[in-house]
């Protein structure tokens, strides 16, 4: 059986990557309803794995500018970048509040949505 090739290899990893983030990112308002019951260490621990997926945010937005996602990927990218948009100034409330830091290390914003 022969290997996956390159490209093959990296569209599975950013599906993986989509899946995932449109997950994370559409939880945030069951996040932000359950968070005032949630202990300063359950928090922090929250805060610091968040990391995680700006990382793989990160990735996904440098593959989308390459152009190495397929059609339906960068639609699913959109639907990432609009509930971004939508949700980081709560989650960013939410770290801000509980004296952490903001949820984009950067503070960057993303590209607008297509």
């Amino acid at each position: 059986m022969a290997a996956p090739s390159h490209d093959s290899a990296v569209s599975e990893r950013m599906e993986s990557f989509l899946t995932y983030l449109l997950a994370e990112w559409r939880a945030i308002p069951e996040l932000a309803q359950e968070w005032a019951e949630w202990s300063e260490a359950e928090r922090l621990d929250y805060a610091s794995d968040w990391a995680i997926r700006e990382d793989r945010l990160l990735e996904v937005t440098a593959a989308a500018q390459q152009g190495r996602l397929t059609p339906g990927q960068q639609q699913r990218y959109v639907q990432v970048q609009r509930l971004v948009a939508q949700h980081r100034p709560l989650l960013d409330r939410l770290f801000h509040e509980a004296g952490l830091p903001l949820s984009s290390p950067q503070g960057a914003t993303l590209p607008p949505a297509k």
